[in-house]
């Protein structure tokens, strides 16, 4: 176990490393995940109904297509697990789709707070608001899709707001679910060419 342990934080350090990434932000991420992922889940609704009502729950999937969002939250309600609200990037706050998104539990937020404390401040209580009331709430860690089906090394924003709240108040113990939605074919995948 603690060798599958250490070949993964070599490989993730490697990786970062080479992709010039932040070591120290990927090192964190890791620690963090390790520490924080207390429960394996699968596609298992059992388990998660289990989980959700005594825990703060944070769906943190992966991102490779506007499907994952809707795949994800359709497959919470058919499981009879409560649908959580979800973090959109303020660029699909469209006139028509901005509101079906916001009736079906999206929040948007800018892709950086840089410059704009207030906006942070805000937008740190409005998550601690709907943490500390036990909303259920899907982020990607990655910040937008991944167009080349790879995984983009963490932002660490949001994660990082959402620790800061749990360490300032909180009800439940906070349990972070890793989702990983696989395609054989991105929907979107002829706009990535055009990108």
């Amino acid at each position: 176990m603690l060798s599958t342990f250490l070949a993964v934080l070599r490989r993730d350090l490697l990786l970062a490393w080479r992709g010039r990434a932040d070591v120290l932000v990927t090192l964190a991420f890791f620690i963090i995940v390790v520490c924080l992922f207390p429960f394996g889940v699968g596609a298992e609704p059992n388990l998660l109904r289990a989980i959700a009502p005594g825990h703060e729950v944070i769906y943190v999937p992966s991102h490779r297509s506007h499907a994952d969002y809707i795949l994800l939250s359709f497959w919470l309600y058919e499981s009879g697990v409560v649908v959580p609200h979800i973090a959109a990037g303020v660029n699909l706050n469209l006139p028509v789709l901005g509101s079906l998104l916001r009736r079906g539990g999206a929040f948007f937020l800018r892709r950086s707070f840089k410059g704009k404390p207030l906006y942070a401040a805000v937008f740190h209580e409005y998550l601690h608001l709907m943490l500390t009331r036990g909303f259920p709430i899907e982020y990607f860690i990655e910040g937008g899709r991944s167009r080349n089906g790879k995984m983009l090394n963490p932002k660490a924003g949001i994660l990082g707001m959402t620790v800061r709240s749990y360490i300032r108040e909180h009800n439940r113990p906070l349990v972070f679910v890793p989702v990983y939605i696989g395609y054989e074919k991105v929907i979107e995948g002829r706009t990535y060419l055009r990108e």
